[in-house]
């Protein structure tokens, strides 16, 4: 049976783990006060011809502010933009490895841990093969994406 995660729990898990700052350069429209002040306060530190971030800032739940900084490739040259995608995960999977196995050393944390533990939202989920509890060294040894993550 595959894993299900509530749309609201995804969400913050993913807000969790994504950092969003963005401006609304909307096309042809002029920008507000707020969206040349954001833009004022991030553009210097990017370069057109370096890597870059796309920054999108919401306020009230509404997006204000989406651009994009630097190159998304440099070797291409292809620009970023507000919609541009950054896969990190595979990159930054053995850094958490390692952050992980050190807490664990300290006696801060047990790979046995569920995640419930950590993150109230997923106590009740279950790993999609065996029906038990999800654990760190599930997370730790995942090596496909997670099945149904985002539904419901």
């Amino acid at each position: 049976m595959p894993m299900t995660l509530p749309r609201k729990s995804f969400l913050r898990a993913a807000a969790f783990l994504t950092i969003l700052v963005a401006p609304l350069a909307a096309h042809g429209k002029p920008q507000s006060a707020d969206s040349l002040a954001i833009d004022a306060l991030i553009a210097p530190h990017f370069q057109a011809n370096t890597a870059g971030a796309a920054v999108t800032v919401t306020k009230d739940g509404k997006t204000i502010f989406r651009k994009g900084y630097g190159l998304a490739n440099m070797e291409l040259g292809v620009a970023i933009r507000p919609e541009s995608v950054f896969r990190l995960g595979s990159l930054t999977k053995q850094f958490t490895a390692v952050a992980i196995l050190m807490l664990e050393e300290q006696g801060k944390l047990s790979r046995d841990d569920t995640i419930g533990r950590y993150l109230p939202e997923f106590e009740n989920t279950n790993a999609p093969v065996g029906n038990t509890p999800i654990t760190i060294e599930h997370l730790l040894t995942q090596v496909e994406d997670a099945v149904g993550v985002g539904q419901g």
